[in-house]
């Protein structure tokens, strides 16, 4: 073997162990790059349970939106999801509301949700659309997506979306059944 092989050899073998070594040392930044964005999101298709998770290592991410997210609606209602109480401060009506839009005959109610601390959203999701529905006349009505915001970035709300007849009335957000259940009463539009 040649002296320059011989050269060529030993600097590959101290590149080998020089990137083994870096990756070692700096897995979780790998990972990071690998994993893409770092704010994720967590989508189910059976009713889109979107959680505003963050995965990032700071402990305050000094985030804004630009405006409040919030109905046109005033809304004061309280429930208790899952150990977590939830305050829903206001609504909105409309027929298309992000990538949904409502069915003819339909229109889609907009409750939202303030924002919960990053150790209170798993619980809350959980159990969200199994124990909250909407109570329309007679019609137990399911939630067709939700949206649990956590307290890291300002101005942010979570929602929770339901799909009603456009002419409902005797509206009402319900968890629970029996006497340990709760509601809240919901303005007709």
């Amino acid at each position: 073997m040649s002296r320059t092989t011989k050269i060529l050899l030993a600097v590959l073998a101290v590149m080998v162990v020089g990137a083994g070594a870096y990756f070692a040392m700096n897995w979780s930044k790998v990972t990071d790059l690998l994993n893409g964005n770092k704010n994720t999101a967590v989508v189910a298709n059976t009713n889109a349970a979107v959680t505003n998770t963050t995965t990032n290592r700071a402990t305050n991410l000094n985030v804004s939106l630009p405006s409040e997210v919030k109905g046109s609606v005033t809304l004061n209602g309280n429930l208790t999801v899952g150990g977590v109480k939830l305050h829903f401060g206001s609504l909105q009506w409309t027929n298309q509301y992000l990538d949904v839009k409502a069915a003819t005959g339909k229109t889609l109610l907009v409750i939202f949700v303030d924002q919960l601390t990053a150790a209170q959203i798993a619980p809350v999701v959980d159990v969200l659309s199994q124990d909250v529905k909407l109570q329309v006349g007679g019609t137990s009505v399911d939630v067709r997506r939700f949206k649990i915001a956590s307290d890291q970035i300002k101005n942010d709300r979570g929602y929770l979306l339901f799909e009603v007849p456009t002419n409902a009335t005797n509206i009402a957000l319900v968890r629970g059944s029996g006497p340990s259940s709760e509601s809240v009463s919901i303005p007709a539009k």
